[in-house]
């Protein structure tokens, strides 16, 4: 494929270095982040294609044969050794430095709190309670967020939870940020992937951690009203594009997840910014399978004790993205339980990039 000046792209090389916010912070990475990196090695596979490199191990032929036969072709090189011959073009998960911290969507929001002490999280509770959440200063997926309700009440014993907790974080980081909690209607994530608008796909949350991205038909999951908010007048694109959010972030591949609510002053729809991702996100695999993989439903990261019985529920029909038999822990997969239409599609993946952004369409979106 050519760009728009008729010239073949740079070849990439990918790396799947998830769990760098650990590595920004100067902490080492846990044991799942370890076998995450190594069992979802091969995944940039969605983004990558025959003239790229993943830094993954060789991936065994009968996988590669599942692939095909899913409909994931022209795919990379897997190869874990550099070529110092052939000039590649970087394309890392995330890489460390500032723009991972939380704390910056607060350039993007005003009710949200930099707390640098206890007493600082303690005015903040007053001013956004009585439930307020907390998040960690290097955190991802959910990971590192803490709910309280009670307002400031919730932190003003020091031997109290969440008063640890808020200790803990000073700590580590130095600083955390609270902000109140939302009445989120769904929660959205919208990405850029090299500086070009990628499309807009529903997180499927539980308890505030991440469980996958939904692919399957959106109105599925929602009502009319919020589904013309989000896919016919473009609310979500059209917030983060008003906010310059690859040039504020500092990163061409970067995403924001998003939630949809009710103003309280008018009960109008409203995209509330809820976090600020400058990195590769899991969304970008979701959206870049579901394009190779039309008629996929979900996107999701299953442990090895999990797929047995997903495999075995009625109707389901998983794609393995990663390799399951070399995995120790983690495999990434897609559920194709049911056929979507080709209008389900189009919807589904809206605001994918064009050569004209401006009038980018879900219809141009499906020939890509």
């Amino acid at each position: 494929m050519e760009n728009k000046n008729g010239v073949p792209p740079q070849p990439c090389e990918y790396t799947f270095n998830c769990g760098v916010e650990s590595e920004a912070a100067g902490r080492s990475l846990t044991k799942g982040f370890v076998a995450l990196r190594k069992d979802l090695a091969a995944l940039p596979l969605l983004l990558a294609t025959s003239s790229d490199v993943v830094r993954a191990p060789p991936q065994r032929a009968e996988f590669l044969a599942q692939l095909g036969e899913a409909g994931l072709v022209d795919l990379p090189t897997f190869q874990l050794e550099e070529t110092p011959t052939i000039a590649l073009a970087s394309r890392p998960f995330g890489v460390i430095g500032d723009h991972l911290r939380r704390s910056n969507v607060a350039k993007y929001r005003e009710d949200v709190a930099l707390c640098r002490s206890l007493d600082e999280a303690r005015d903040a509770a007053e001013r956004f309670g009585p439930r307020f959440v907390m998040k960690a200063e290097y955190s991802s997926s959910g990971l590192g967020v803490l709910v309280c309700d009670g307002g400031a009440a919730a932190l003003r014993n020091p031997s109290v939870p969440a008063a640890r907790w808020v200790a803990n974080r000073l700590r580590q980081d130095g600083v955390f940020t609270l902000e109140p909690w939302l009445d989120i209607i769904v929660e959205l994530s919208g990405e850029f992937l090299e500086g070009q608008w990628n499309g807009v796909s529903q997180c499927m949350v539980e308890h505030c951690r991440w469980q996958g991205q939904w692919l399957g038909p959106p109105g599925e999951r929602l009502d009319r009203e919020v589904h013309d908010f989000i896919y016919t007048q473009r609310a979500v694109e059209t917030k983060l594009r008003s906010l310059n959010l690859v040039a504020t972030c500092g990163v061409a591949t970067c995403g924001a997840d998003v939630a949809i609510v009710r103003r309280e002053d008018t009960g109008a729809l409203d995209v509330r910014v809820l976090e600020v991702n400058a990195r590769t996100t899991m969304s970008h695999y979701a959206l870049a399978a579901k394009r190779r993989v039309p008629r996929a439903r979900t996107f999701e990261v299953l442990q090895l004790s999990e797929l047995a019985a997903r495999a075995a529920e009625p109707g389901a029909e998983l794609v393995y993205l990663t390799d399951p038999t070399t995995a120790s822990m983690f495999c990434a997969v897609l559920d194709c339980r049911n056929t979507t239409s080709e209008e389900d599609v189009s919807t589904t993946l809206l605001g994918a990039p064009t050569d004209d952004e401006d009038t980018a369409t879900a219809e141009l979106a499906l020939s890509q």
